[in-house]
């Protein structure tokens, strides 16, 4: 289960391609309370001692200002008599509780910090894993921008006020509650004062609270396409400069940034507003206690230091009451990062996800077998199977694959399948069914004997797995190499598994790279060529390379069922042919589904498959399908 109830559309915005920003209004929902609920969880018993030491610590302060006034009464009461032992006793009264005032503040706030910090990261690191699990088809349709900036911004705002402002707001909660005891202590009537001054402020947040909240959520809201389109912007900078974008592409981005700083100057003047009525309420508070103090004094129902205690407690309790709502108005701002982070933790997650605890979701009375059952028993064979299969990548969109019957067709073991079609036919889609990225509207598609338990009715012929073992039977080789920031020796890890440097290389060799590799220069402390640091993309090695790179990782991944899609495509004829000549030398014991725009590259196919539209056009002997696809001209590459 997730940590809150899911939310099973993933956006208000219908059939549009982009899902549309959620924009709240009116009161928190309880997305909101389950979120911070989730995030401090672990540390409710921690932060009641806290609070206990922290209301301890500020009481200690009160006291000081009780025994001062105290102080000054015996003073007045023994005349001009100057008595030492009196003043030493009131001293040492209120340096002890300003000392353990200190040092229980000191022992409060500390640790509040770090448990704030910790709740917001518990938050945060749900939020990344739950995202993470999220369908494919959220990613396609929420721009970039918008998922940086409620990882960045929204849970910065968290973040700031769950350190050190946090222990400030409980502090002030405490002062509040010991400051409106205290002054009830030293005269009752003083309690009029306390209600005045706490309904005063009261009313002027709920007055401004509406809009407060409101210029909150929509700076936050304005944010997300100013990043978005710095995001685009710079992903295809050299296609703006080449295609002479560059203008609109700057206007639109003014744009963007004149509606968030429209945005910005709105939330900064509610913000001042607020804190103005604020000070005219403090100002007020103390017109009105002076008033009462005198007026008792003159009538003999209050000492002169009870006088100046209270006027002093009713300051203090003014501007503390100044600064929580102040700091409530501010502490919208966190309450809106965790409503935007929360909308994210309350989505579906992919069906056969695990839950944001790592459990695998079990479905129904299926037993599911888990990747460490999967290590020992083995997969029963390298089969893939396509049974009856229809898949829409939107409910309203067309029927990509299996729009007749359903598609159904079988791979065998160690078999080399190939699949051909023109530009639209369902290749890639095929790529997408295989990895279970996207729900099917029918049918099943089984690896090794086994298919992801979300995906079976009811127990039956097949092996139930979580997803993830499922995924894990099969290794991909894209289109576009996959290689990320590190080293060579990161890029080549397997997750499980403790690969020596000698393994990895010898993966490289077996694909053809053994030259490259052993022409490069030894770096780090052990003085391996593996520690070659690799760019971003892989953009300091050849398209050749990162290709030969992915197919080494595959090669260590062990997978029984290789996937191929369209791996040739962007590289020259040589790369093409060690590519070709390493999935046939290095690989050629696994089962192979190559996803091809040259033909040249299903030559030694025992199969291949011919799509047409999400249908299959033939299905037969390489050699055969080959000829048939050449003589109609389906349009396939320079091979064709």
């Amino acid at each position: 289960m997730t940590v809150l109830e899911p939310i099973k559309n993933l956006s208000s915005g219908g059939a549009a391609f982009v899902l549309v920003d959620q924009r709240f209004s009116g009161r928190y929902g309880s997305l909101v309370f389950q979120s911070m609920l989730y995030g401090f969880r672990p540390y409710i018993v921690r932060l009641g001692l806290l609070f206990v030491l922290g209301l301890m610590g500020r009481a200690s302060f009160l006291a000081t200002a009780w025994f001062a006034g105290r102080w000054a009464d015996a003073r007045l009461a023994s005349g001009a008599a100057v008595n030492a032992a009196l003043d030493q006793r009131y001293l040492l009264s209120m340096a002890a509780c300003a000392t353990m005032g200190l040092l229980l503040s000191v022992l409060y706030r500390v640790p509040l910090t770090r448990v704030g910090v910790q709740s917001a990261s518990r938050l945060y690191d749900a939020v990344i894993h739950h995202t993470s699990m999220l369908p494919q088809s959220f990613f396609d349709r929420t721009p970039v921008g918008r998922l940086v900036s409620r990882f960045s911004s929204d849970y910065g705002a968290v973040l700031r006020m769950a350190g050190g402002p946090l222990g400030e707001i409980l502090s002030l909660v405490m002062d509040l509650l010991l400051l409106s005891l205290a002054l009830v202590f030293v005269n009752t009537l003083l309690a009029s004062v306390v209600v005045l001054n706490i309904a005063m402020n009261l009313s002027v947040y709920f007055v401004q609270r509406r809009d407060l909240r409101q210029s909150r959520r929509d700076l936050s809201l304005t944010r997300g396409p100013c990043v978005a389109h710095f995001a685009e912007t710079a992903q295809g900078y050299a296609a703006v400069k080449l295609y002479g974008k560059a203008v609109s592409f700057g206007q639109r981005f003014l744009e963007h940034l004149d509606v968030h700083l429209a945005s910005r100057v709105r939330s900064v003047y509610f913000m001042q507003r607020f804190s103005f009525w604020l000070v005219v309420v403090t100002s007020l508070s103390l017109v009105v206690t002076a008033a009462l103090g005198l007026w008792l004094s003159s009538k003999g129902a209050m000492t002169l230091g009870e006088l100046a205690v209270s006027f002093t407690f009713v300051a203090w309790l003014s501007v503390s009451t100044q600064q929580f709502f102040d700091y409530l108005g501010r502490f919208d701002e966190a309450l809106t990062g965790v409503e935007r982070l929360g909308e994210y933790l309350a989505l579906a997650p992919e069906p056969g996800s695990s839950d944001v605890s790592g459990k695998p979701v079990a479905h129904g009375s299926i037993k599911v077998v888990n990747e460490e059952q999967r290590n020992e028993t083995g997969p029963k064979d390298s089969s893939v199977g396509v049974h009856g299969l229809k898949m829409r990548y939107a409910a309203d969109g067309p029927c990509v694959l299996g729009s007749d019957n359903g598609l159904t067709f079988g791979v065998l073991p160690q078999e080399k399948f190939g699949i051909v079609g023109r530009t639209g036919s369902g290749k890639s889609s095929i790529v997408n069914a295989l990895f279970y990225l996207y729900p099917f509207e029918s049918g099943l598609i089984t690896a090794c004997g086994g298919a992801p338990a979300h995906a079976l009715a009811t127990p039956g012929a097949y092996r139930p797995m979580t997803l993830a073992a499922y995924r894990a039977q099969m290794s991909l080789i894209a289109q576009d190499p996959v290689l990320f920031r590190g080293t060579l020796a990161d890029n080549l890890f397997v997750p499980g598994r403790t690969l020596s440097d000698a393994e990895m290389e010898e993966a490289l060799v077996a694909v053809g790279l053994g030259d490259w590799v052993r022409s490069l220069d030894p770096l780090g402390s052990s003085g391996s060529r593996l520690r070659r640091p690799v760019h971003e993309g892989g953009l300091n090695l050849s398209a050749g390379q990162r290709q030969l790179v992915c197919m080494a990782r595959a090669l260590l991944e062990d997978a029984p069922i290789l996937v191929m899609d369209e791996a040739t495509s962007a590289v020259d004829p040589r790369s093409e042919d060690q590519l070709m000549t390493a999935a046939s030398m290095a690989l050629g014991h696994r089962t192979q589904i190559r996803i091809a725009h040259r033909l040249s590259t299903l030559q030694d196919c025992d199969r291949i498959l011919w799509l047409d539209q999400g249908r299959i056009r033939m299905l037969d002997k390489a050699d055969l399908v080959l000829k048939n696809v050449t003589l109609r001209g389906a349009g396939h590459g320079r091979d064709s």
